[in-house]
């Protein structure tokens, strides 16, 4: 697989962004926010994917702040 390009990484990440938003507007009820969570699984490869939702967990039960970056 090749890497993505400038507007396919756009499109990942404006889908990411939408999904975080669905999450954090619904207090993290992921069945609240499907239809995103299947836009950032169809617009992002699979490794940029499950990252991303590894960190948003572990942000959430280490109590780190979502808006510090992480280490």
């Amino acid at each position: 697989m090749s890497a993505p390009n400038s507007s396919e990484r756009k499109a990942c990440w404006d889908s990411r962004d939408l999904l975080w938003k669905c999450l954090d507007d619904n207090g993290d009820k992921a069945e609240s926010c499907l239809k995103f969570q299947g836009e950032f699984e169809s617009n992002c490869p699979a490794q940029w994917v499950k990252y991303p939702l590894f960190i948003r967990v572990i942000t959430e039960i280490s109590g780190a702040r979502k808006d510090e970056p992480w280490q």
